[in-house]
């Protein structure tokens, strides 16, 4: 019997805000520090927008392995499955960062439950594996 494919849900990482928040604030209080007020007032509107415009554009979606239908799936809210291209850029006990298609995307520790990136990372470790092992079996 197959083993059903290795689903994550992720959704937008309050976490990630925070961090991000934290850094505008550090700027922006450096800035106050050396430099006139309207110039700090300034840089803190203008990255209060960013962070803002960031947040607006965070989804939830959807990743899995379905080793069957031809490796590595995405699903947003609107459409179904479709297939990616997946590159692992950094795996860590905290984030796990990935190119999906080109986009880099990171997947911090309250985007999705303990389990499933439990779970993703022992896929990714396992395909990186036998992906290594391949290209050495080719030389």
């Amino acid at each position: 019997m197959p083993k059903p494919p290795v689903t994550i849900s992720t959704g937008p990482s309050r976490l990630a805000l925070a961090v991000q928040t934290g850094l505008a604030l550090v700027v922006v209080g450096l800035l106050a520090w050396v430099a006139a007020p309207w110039l700090a007032a300034t840089a803190l509107l203008c990255l209060a927008a960013v962070i803002a415009q960031w947040w607006r554009g965070q989804r939830s979606w959807s990743l899995r392995f379905a080793s069957g239908e031809g490796g590595w799936q995405v699903a947003g809210n609107e459409n179904g499955w479709r297939p990616v291209t997946l590159a692992l850029v950094y795996i860590g006990p905290w984030l796990i960062g990935l190119r999906l298609d080109g986009r880099p995307v990171w997947l911090w520790p309250d985007s999705a439950t303990p389990e499933a990136r439990r779970e993703l990372r022992r896929c990714l470790l396992a395909e990186q594996a036998s992906g290594s092992a391949r290209r050495w079996g080719d030389r």
